[in-house]
């Protein structure tokens, strides 16, 4: 009977409970508490970031609850929270390749222009013989802007190494005459024992002519195409 009458003198504590994606983080007193912490957390990352942060990528919301018992907290101590656990969103630039086939994300323009730029500029002839027609990517290539995290910005020469580095594409090989799983291994980049591991199915190292053997390659991410006039002195 004394716990009953205890609990019953016991009033429930109304305050707000901020979540993040449904993650709750903690409770505050008031919504001036969780506008100002949001305020506060997004103005520091701006200062650490040195960018104008337009929002969170993450929803961060503030509901209404009852507790018995919840520790509140201060506005610094909630901005923490937040930081902790949100992704800031910028006005960036999509480095957009075959219609969102591969995406980078750049702060600016300037910066998504001077990955396209130098990728021209490296694959430009330095000859004075040799006229520039024309030049572009056989990809479809676009700088679109659009609300980008911070997380996942990239300098112009993190996405020229990437670019640069291709990916790996498989392909299949059909035996000719007078090949090896050596030589084919050789010719591809590859050793035998990498062949092997991409071609399970072999129980012998004899190849037959027609024979299909899987292999993996390294093909570019961009590819420039270039138009030019050569003059006669060249020719």
């Amino acid at each position: 009977m004394v716990g009953v009458v205890l609990l019953s003198a016991l009033s429930l504590n109304t305050c707000l409970e901020v979540t993040v994606d449904d993650k709750v983080i903690g409770y505050v007193n008031s919504q001036s508490t969780f506008n100002a912490a949001l305020a506060l957390a997004e103005a520091n990352s701006e200062k650490d970031y040195g960018m104008e942060i337009v929002g969170p990528y993450n929803t961060v919301s503030a509901n209404t609850v009852h507790k018995l018992f919840v520790n509140k907290l201060t506005t610094e101590e909630l901005s923490e929270k937040i930081d902790d656990n949100v992704q800031w969103l910028i006005n960036g630039v999509i480095l957009n390749i075959n219609n969102g086939e591969l995406q980078f994300a750049v702060a600016n323009e300037a910066e998504g222009q001077k990955v396209l730029d130098t990728l021209f500029a490296e694959n430009t002839v330095s000859d004075p013989n040799v006229v520039i027609k024309s030049i572009d990517f056989l990809e479809d290539v676009k700088l679109e802007k659009a609300n980008v995290q911070i997380s996942q910005l990239k300098s112009s020469d993190e996405i020229l190494a990437q670019i640069k580095a291709g990916k790996e594409a498989v392909q299949i090989h059909s035996v000719v005459a007078g090949e090896s799983l050596w030589s084919i291994a050789h010719d591809n980049g590859l050793t035998v024992d990498g062949l092997k591991q991409l071609n399970p199915q072999l129980e012998t190292e004899r190849l037959q002519i027609g024979q299909e053997l899987q292999l993996t390659k390294l093909e570019p991410l961009l590819n420039v195409v270039l138009t030019k006039e050569v003059t006669a002195e060249e020719m």
